[in-house]
């Protein structure tokens, strides 16, 4: 099978511009290419760098979006998710029924570099256990010590600048870290004050303190990794690292403001993939089935402003510091402007669940996912949550604590927060997203289905109960004025519900939706990543992740686009 593809031409610029990127469309097309990337995001950009690297491969990417050298997100303080139209393809879901209605923003980055452009940088990955669960849809390849080695080839991590309020870096296993691949991975140089207490809370409220997240145990508290170069303290991603680093090649070329909008087939087989990948962003053409995404909502515990407690509402607060450390960000890279929330913890429903309503939980579950028309990935997939439940050594809900305002209402002036975020890690609800016309650069329809699974509503309750537990027990209850969202008045598990579902957000984690597995049970691709039906369509990004990790996705991805590339290039010596 031969595959051509036809493209969807914006408006490029006249000029010849540099960094293997072609302005003219006719120069691209008239190159015969051995592979071709579809969607110069995260895994493309991996792909398409690391086939680039012999020479004798001629490889050609495809982005809908533009590069820019500095766009507003590059700078960590000023990271902004959702809503950049010059950076996001700006898609919804449809109306959310178990929100009462609610449509929610589902940002994916249309801009070179993809979604590793706009994510909020967290670097880090799930446990053994859950990437072993992978073997069930892709085989022996796809297990944590398949994906190891990919991992590390993706990052360059560097050891700790700052360690206080954290423990000595030096109890970290460096052995499962990467430090020559193309991604610059760091920790933050600045830390709220804030920090120390809210980790010796957390700690007595049974989440210990973990130094080796990486090792293959990703439960507990830690100072998690991101991806920031600590040498300018911008943002590190696919753009800046894999296509800066392919740009030098003369087999390397990439066209903008380009969709690819129909896949031609022959039926005569070709020994190289002309279409390798395709991209979370490219969903122009796709009918696919069954979305996860983690759930967030928010708890946000307010404060006056106190001596010894500096959060990054100070930069709202104050002008002057925020000028001084505006400086030094432009000067060096450093402080408050080149700095994220990294206290992030993954832990188990029985840390804040008795064992009776873990169980009473997991058979609502159980119950309500049932009566879904699921296929045998789902029922799999479902299975393999169900027992996570009970397995104490992974991680059910994460909690990311925001040194600031990070809430659904508006922040009072003169005001420091804390906000404490609780994520729903294995959301027993499924959704779909499936293509809504003929034309195929039309928005696709996304209906994730958020909390149509009862079991998720009940434990984001339970998780939201916590945070105000967190917020309510010393050494943090102590830094704690007042409650803002939701008030402290919040007490029934109805005016609960009500809150959950007026405060909910995603976390930007789609994944599932061309999944990893056998044909007959539901699957997309075979463990070679190929698409069944084609000898030389892969498909490498977060849609072929049959069962996603208690962790932020990024770091995933990378390994994904890097073990795809070593297959393609294994399986065409």
């Amino acid at each position: 099978m031969s595959v051509k593809l036809v493209l969807a031409l914006a408006a490029l610029v006249p000029a010849v511009l540099g960094g293997g990127i072609v302005s003219d469309p006719s120069v691209f097309a008239s190159k015969s290419f051995d592979y071709l990337v579809v969607g110069g995001g995260t895994a493309g950009l991996a792909v398409a760098a690391r086939l680039s690297e012999n020479p004798k491969n001629v490889v050609g990417v495809i982005e809908a979006g533009q590069s820019s050298r500095r766009p507003p997100h590059l700078h960590p303080r000023l990271v902004s998710t959702p809503s950049q139209p010059g950076y996001d393809w700006m898609l919804e879901t449809v109306p959310q029924a178990g929100l009462g209605g609610k449509v929610l923003e589902q940002p994916r980055g249309k801009i070179l570099g993809g979604s590793s452009a706009l994510n909020y940088m967290a670097f880090d990955r799930g446990s053994k256990a859950e990437y072993d669960a992978w073997k069930k849809f892709g085989g022996d390849d796809w297990s944590w010590s398949g994906l190891l080695p990919y991992f590390k080839k993706s990052e360059n991590v560097h050891g700790a600048v700052v360690t206080t309020p954290w423990n000595d870096p030096s109890t970290v296993d460096t052995s499962v870290e990467g430090t020559t691949g193309p991604t610059q991975i760091s920790y933050n140089d600045w830390y709220s004050d804030i920090t120390k207490p809210y980790l010796k809370t957390v700690n007595a409220l049974g989440i210990p303190l973990s130094t080796t997240p990486e090792s293959g145990n990703a439960t507990g508290v830690y100072n998690c990794k991101m991806s920031v170069d600590r040498t300018t303290g911008r943002r590190s991603y696919a753009a800046n690292t894999y296509h800066t680093i392919a740009s030098a090649r003369s087999n390397y070329y990439v066209i903008l403001g380009a969709e690819a909008t129909k896949i031609l087939t022959t039926g005569s087989s070709l020994k190289r993939d002309d279409a390798a990948v395709t991209d979370t962003a490219a969903t122009d053409a796709a009918t696919v089935d069954s979305t996860a995404d983690s759930a967030a909502t928010a708890d946000s515990a307010a404060r006056p402003s106190g001596p010894g407690y500096t959060t990054l509402d100070i930069l709202a607060n104050d002008p002057v510091y925020a000028a001084q450390q505006n400086a030094t960000y432009y000067q060096n890279g450093t402080g408050i402007y080149a700095a994220t929330h990294s206290a992030f913890a993954f832990f188990d429903l029985q840390t804040f669940l008795s064992g009776s309503t873990v169980t009473s939980l997991l058979k609502t579950a159980v119950s309500d996912a049932a009566n879904d028309g699921l296929n045998q990935i789902e029922k799999d997939g479902l299975s393999i949550q169900a027992n996570s439940i009970l397995n104490t050594d992974l991680g059910q809900v994460e909690i990311i604590m925001y040194p600031g305002h990070f809430s659904p209402s508006p922040a009072v002036a003169g005001t420091s927060y804390i906000s404490i975020l609780m994520a729903l890690q294995r959301p027993w609800s499924r959704g779909s997203v499936h293509i809504g016309s003929n034309n195929p650069t039309a928005a696709p329809v996304i209906d994730p289905k958020y909390l149509d699974n009862s079991f998720d509503l009940q434990v984001m309750i339970k998780a939201c109960q916590f945070a105000r537990q967190i917020a309510q027990t010393e050494p943090l209850k102590s830094a704690i004025a007042s409650f803002q969202d939701p008030p402290a008045s919040t007490s029934s598990d109805a005016d609960w519900a009500a809150y959950v579902k007026s405060a909910i957000d995603p976390v930007y984690h789609p994944a599932g939706t061309a999944s990893l597995g056998a044909r007959a049970d539901g699957g997309v691709v075979n463990s070679r990543l190929k698409v069944y039906g084609t000898n030389n369509i892969r498909v490498a990004d977060a849609s072929i992740i049959p069962l996603e990790p208690a962790s932020h996705l990024q770091s995933t991805v990378y390994a994904i686009g890097e073990k795809a590339a070593a297959m393609i290039l294994a399986d065409n010596p």
